[in-house]
């Protein structure tokens, strides 16, 4: 194994000691780590009958992901005395929760005796319920310039939720100051080591600088390092905060915990997220200084929630979602005349269109088109074809003339159009031929209906306008809380809602822009108010959702389409006086969301099942 070792990169070890089946968050941080640290090793030292399920857990990723983790079985790993002697005569409890705190302190001893097997440097230890938000190699340099061994301290003790050895004489060091004080736990025995014992032994920033300062709190315990390494590591008051901490400890809703141990409290901040890389981060920013959290440490143990892939934010743009690439999902278009030119030849991309016949008429010295019944190759084109888009408001063409002669299973679309979907349309949801019906604007439920995103608009009304947003979303930060910017034309609803607003703290009044700036803007922004227009759905709902804005709307205007995505629902616009929006933008972004209904192939997926 010696010869997998790059000593110019840095090696995250991950353990999970004992007979005890391991969590199942073990393989989300994993996973994440993956992910996030491509340039660095990633170990998992573990017992052997453990191994096999971890990589069953693991299967999903790509396999030049998987080459990257390299299973270590702890029996494997040749025991030192120290070790030895620890296991036989270590004072620590081993009953509570099959031995937590006797394994808390047992993994520094396997982590010693596996840096001094292999003669292992820069080495992280992350506990298994830690996400880190950076790849470690690329601070390599900063951690061997800032000391030998690093753990974040809170007032009283060590949070080992991040841990840096730079060698393995370090880590030996340190287990034998564990052996010398084997009634102590994990957390007291780390504090005293990483205050007591020399200047090559330094904690890692925990609090702001400017946080510090402002509660006069000691700066070398604290602060050290904040500037050198970009940012601070959460021992955990955040990660409890954000989260909560383990339900085994308090089952219910533990949010904006705060540690009776901790000097930070993090509702003095504000919390945000930033997206860069492909991945998003947390900051917190106090007295308008924003200071980037490099580590967190979910005691919830809720990985997914505060993973840095918990984001709308597309991998490509070819996955966003508009009308007409919903449309060119069906195998045929049924339109007018007037509609192809309104929404122009080249942007309907289904295989085949159909223009609905008509005639012209003189009435009262004025000409007028009627639509005609269709001819026997119009039906003949509907009648050899799986799936069928419609303009909606062409519906009642259809559900007259070309519903009824249809004669074999079909599956029906209709987007692209303010009309939606109601108890008109009962008779044709029926008809025994729909299996089912995929739809804009559902305003009745029905066992065939699946309602559809509106998505962004049309390429009709600005061909660049998916590309602005695609690189608004790629590169973003929370900085501001309630967006508002919408026009008062398209629904009475929408009138009076301004002039309310102006009594909200913390909202920006957007003002006529290029659709480059709105969508920068928004993207600025935790929240976006959303009011319906001329359909319930609305452009400005899955705008928010791809640059992580969080959308507002009323309960009123929710659709099927919304499930499972993060929005914030009120009963009326006046709840936003009674609302604390920082409270409510750590629950929502935190929590866990399948955001794959933002993609094209999920629709295509269900559209072909």
């Amino acid at each position: 194994m010696g010869e997998l070792i790059n000593k110019n990169i840095a090696s995250i070890l991950f353990v999970h000691a004992g007979e005890s089946k391991h969590p199942i968050y073990l393989v989300d941080t994993l996973a994440i780590t993956l992910k996030i640290a491509k340039k660095s090793q990633i170990f998992l030292l573990t017992n052997q009958l453990h191994i096999p399920s971890v990589e069953e857990g693991l299967a999903k990723l790509s396999q030049t992901e998987l080459e990257r983790i390299t299973f270590v079985a702890i029996e494997s790993i040749p025991q030192g005395a120290l070790t030895k002697n620890f296991q036989l005569n270590a004072k620590l409890d081993r009953n509570f929760r099959d031995g937590f705190w006797f394994a808390a302190s047992y993994r520094f001893f396997v982590i010693a005796d596996f840096m001094l097997y292999l003669g292992m440097e820069n080495c992280i230890h992350l506990e298994n319920d830690v996400i880190c938000y950076f790849d470690p190699t690329d601070k390599l340099k900063e951690f061997r310039s800032f000391s030998r061994f690093s753990v974040p301290l809170d007032r009283v003790r060590a949070i080992p939720s991040i841990v840096w050895f730079q060698d393995a004489a370090i880590a030996s060091k340190l287990a034998s100051f564990i052996a010398d004080h084997s009634d102590q736990n994990d957390m007291d025995t780390l504090g005293a080591f990483c205050t007591n014992l020399g200047s090559d032994i330094r904690p890692l920033p925990t609090v702001p600088l400017s946080y510090a300062d402002s509660k006069g709190m000691a700066a070398d315990r604290y602060c050290q390092g904040e500037d050198l390494f970009g940012g601070i590591f959460d021992a955990a008051a955040i990660g409890q905060y954000i989260g909560g901490v383990h339900w085994m400890n308090d089952p219910s809703d533990t949010r904006f915990f705060e540690n009776e141990s901790s000097d930070f409290h993090i509702k003095d901040c504000k919390l945000g997220w930033e997206y860069q890389g492909h991945f998003r981060s947390p900051f917190l920013s106090f007295n308008g200084v924003s200071t980037k959290v490099l580590v967190l440490h979910v005691h919830s143990k809720d990985l997914l929630g505060l993973s840095p892939f918990n984001s709308g934010v597309p991998s490509d743009p070819s996955e966003i979602l508009t009308g007409e690439r919903i449309q060119g999902l069906a195998d045929l278009t049924i339109s007018s005349n007037e509609v192809t030119l309104f929404h122009g030849r080249d942007n309907i991309i289904t295989k085949k269109i159909l223009e609905i016949p008509q005639k012209e008429a003189t009435s009262w010295f004025k000409k007028k088109k009627y639509d005609e019944p269709p001819n026997l190759s119009f039906l003949a084109e509907c009648q050899n074809v799986k799936s069928i888009f419609v303009y909606t408001h062409l519906l009642p063409y259809f559900q007259k003339f070309i519903a009824p002669r249809l004669h074999d299973p079909y599956v029906l679309v209709t987007h692209n159009s303010d009309h939606g979907v109601s108890l008109d349309q009962l008779d044709l949801l029926n008809h025994p031929k729909l299996i089912a019906w995929f739809a804009q604007n559902c305003e009745i439920s029905h066992s065939k209906l699946k309602s559809l995103p509106i998505g962004l608009a049309n390429k009709q009304w600005g061909v660049t306008r998916l590309m602005e947003l695609f690189k608004a979303a790629c590169e973003y930060k929370k900085t501001n809380a309630l967006y508002v910017n919408f026009s008062q034309l398209t629904s009475l609803k929408r009138q009076g809602i301004i002039e309310f607003l102006g009594k909200i703290a913390g909202v920006t009044m957007g003002l006529p822009v290029s659709y480059d700036q709105y969508i920068l803007e928004m993207a600025k922004h935790k929240f976006c108010l959303c009011p319906r227009g001329n359909g319930i759905d609305t452009y400005q709902f899955w705008e928010a959702q791809y640059v992580d804005t969080i959308p507002i709307i009323l309960r009123e205007d929710w659709t099927q389409a919304y499930s499972n995505l993060p929005v914030l629902l009120l009963n009326s616009w006046t709840d936003l006086q009674n609302i604390d929006l920082q409270e409510s933008y750590i629950r929502i972004s935190s929590e866990n969301y399948d955001r794959s209904s933002l993609r094209l192939k999920y629709y295509q997926n269900q559209l072909h099942a």
